[in-house]
């Protein structure tokens, strides 16, 4: 849709297939439409559903049933930026349960990397920055955004690359150094571009 929430077009309504996978038990089908929520919900920074989404029931076992060796993985990635991307949990429980979940998942994501550093790179490093920056490690977590930057261009992967860049700007600004943030938003405008995502470049 125009705003960015629901996967709905010609090719795909997810109002009327959802219940459908559901009734059906297509949960792998199930699986990779929670996996491109979580992606665009990261991309156009809707923190609170994509908080929601990864707080539903299942949630991380659907993505795990999705096929094929890569997309689990890459919907992992997003289902942990979705819990770090909002400070404003309910409780400090609640959290630390978010955190906790997180750091599981940028483990899990390094042990791939170890076997597939081209596939897997940029989302360990990615996820690592941003449970740095929740931390409070700001300067740990430039280092490591520069780290998914570098794996993702040589991989090329522009989409990690734009959203690594997007998220460092951000840190950048929380240091008040709003001319170094700059620099990486121009790259995360071009890496979208390169990318050819249109809307997010008109939102950046």
């Amino acid at each position: 849709t125009e705003d960015h929430i629901l996967l709905k077009g010609e090719a795909f309504d997810e109002e009327a297939e959802l219940p459908v996978f559901y009734s059906t038990k297509q949960f792998t089908a199930v699986g990779l439409v929670y996996i491109l929520k979580l992606f665009v919900h990261c991309v156009f920074n809707h923190n609170k559903p994509a908080l929601e989404l990864a707080k539903t029931a299942d949630c991380e076992n659907l993505i795990r049933a999705a096929t094929g060796q890569y997309q689990p993985y890459f919907g992992l990635c997003f289902f942990a930026l979705a819990l770090l991307q909002n400070d404003d949990h309910s409780t400090d429980s609640d959290k630390e349960s978010c955190l906790n979940k997180a750091i599981s998942i940028r483990d899990e994501l390094g042990m791939y990397m170890k076997m597939i550093p081209n596939n897997f790179a940029m989302m360990h490093y990615l996820v690592s920055a941003d449970i740095c920056r929740i931390e409070g490690k700001a300067l740990e977590a430039i280092e490591l955004y520069d780290q998914a930057i570098s794996t993702s261009k040589e991989n090329n992967y522009p989409h990690f690359e734009a959203i690594a860049n997007e998220l460092c700007a951000a840190v950048w600004v929380a240091r008040g150094k709003g001319t170094i943030a700059e620099r990486y938003l121009l790259d995360a405008y071009n890496a979208y571009k390169q990318w050819g995502c249109e809307p997010k470049c008109l939102q950046l």
